[in-house]
């Protein structure tokens, strides 16, 4: 999959808001965003190192969404066997993007501990790297159904997380689910952050007229 477009600018919005001016197809676009984040697996000898960038959109003030709307916008495997490739990898994702968390298993502690070291030495400590929301594969794992189902996620139907989240079901959780499908593992700590820590929705206040005038608008 890579990326849905070609960013072109990302900035941050006086109400908080995340605007990418972004190329697709040859053609501008704009997108904005509550939150940009991103869910990260650590390469193991059964699988590459993933990560995958999914945003939750700006509310439709008019039919709000009650979970949100999560949009994947760029996954990434990385098979080199160096971790320096698959740090740079992501770590560029989350500055370009403006992203806000970076979700990842802290029980892994050599894996963070090398992480936190690179990031001290490329003066990236900004970077806001979390721990999972919830330990319990199961659990991640409905979060991702729950907000698949209510039509809240948005992926590339030609991408392989789409397939892999086809094609997977309880009976393929009984035999190392984290390995055979490691991008569905990134997506459900990307999901379940979003589900546990969501975003603030952001007001902005536009006053009209005179004194007497007290319109406001998202």
């Amino acid at each position: 999959m890579g990326k849905i477009y070609e960013l072109i600018k990302a900035e941050r919005l006086p109400a908080g808001i995340i605007r990418h001016q972004v190329e697709i197809l040859g053609k501008a676009e704009e997108f904005k965003y509550r939150s940009v984040r991103i869910g990260l697996v650590w390469p193991t000898v059964e699988n590459p190192g993933y990560y995958v960038v999914g945003d939750m959109e700006v509310d439709d003030r008019f039919a709000p969404d009650e979970k949100g709307v999560i949009r994947i916008i760029e996954e990434e495997e990385v098979n080199d066997l160096s971790l320096i490739a698959l740090f740079e990898s992501v770590t560029t994702a989350y500055v370009t993007m403006m992203a806000d968390a970076l979700y990842c298993d802290f029980s892994l502690e050599d894996h963070r501990i090398r992480f936190w070291e690179y990031l001290d030495r490329c003066n990236l400590r900004g970077i806001s790297c979390e721990d999972i929301a919830y330990r319990d594969l199961v659990l991640r794992f409905s979060a991702i159904k729950d907000f698949n189902d209510a039509g809240s996620l948005i992926l590339d139907k030609g991408s392989d997380l789409f397939k892999d989240l086809q094609g997977i079901s309880r009976e393929h959780l009984k035999n190392k689910p984290e390995a055979a499908f490691y991008r569905l593992n990134a997506l459900s700590y990307l999901v379940s952050g979003f589900l546990k820590f969501p975003p603030k929705q952001m007001l902005s206040f536009k006053f009209e007229g005179g004194r007497d005038n007290n319109s406001w608008m998202l």
